[in-house]
């Protein structure tokens, strides 16, 4: 979390399409994981480790550097959380104690989408990248058994290039 660049979270139209690209696979993967798991009141933005196995979490000594890092650098409350589920979600994955479905990363595409541009908002049900928006629906809805795109540099570079 600490390699990304926050304070280059509002780049304007140079990466608005591989963004909402990687937030619609957030959506697709973590309504995998909710419909694996029977469902959740919270969604979307919410801690899949935690849901899986609660006793699994990652080391308090390593919140506390990412919480400090996190509240001094990244400007949106919904991304210091998300970072903190990653971590998590980074714990279990390495735990032998769990055996995990064989399902996508839920937590790969929402990285990605900060690697390329830092945060974004939420408000009136849709994740707002100043001028693209993606609208968050139910898990239900965004239920699906293909990616919606590619974890891949090239491929969401030409997104990118294909609205410009």
């Amino acid at each position: 979390m600490t390699a990304i660049d926050w304070a280059d979270y509002a780049t304007g139209d140079k990466n608005a399409a591989s963004r909402t690209l990687l937030m619609r696979e957030f959506l697709r993967r973590a309504a995998l994981w909710v419909d694996h798991l029977g469902g959740s009141e919270r969604w979307p933005f919410f801690d899949i480790a935690e849901r899986v196995d609660s006793s699994v979490r990652a080391d308090p000594d390593l919140l506390e550097r990412l919480d400090e890092f996190t509240n001094a650098n990244v400007p949106e409350f919904i991304a210091r959380r998300m970072c903190r589920a990653a971590v998590h979600w980074a714990e279990l994955r390495e735990s032998t104690e769990v055996t995990l479905p064989d399902l996508p990363d839920p937590y790969e595409p929402l990285i990605v989408l900060y690697e390329r541009g830092g945060v974004f908002f939420v408000e009136n049900g849709v994740a707002d990248f100043e001028m693209r928006r993606v609208p968050l629906r139910t898990w239900q809805a965004n239920l699906a058994p293909e990616p919606v795109v590619e974890i891949d540099q090239a491929v969401l570079d030409a997104a990118n290039e294909e609205v410009h």
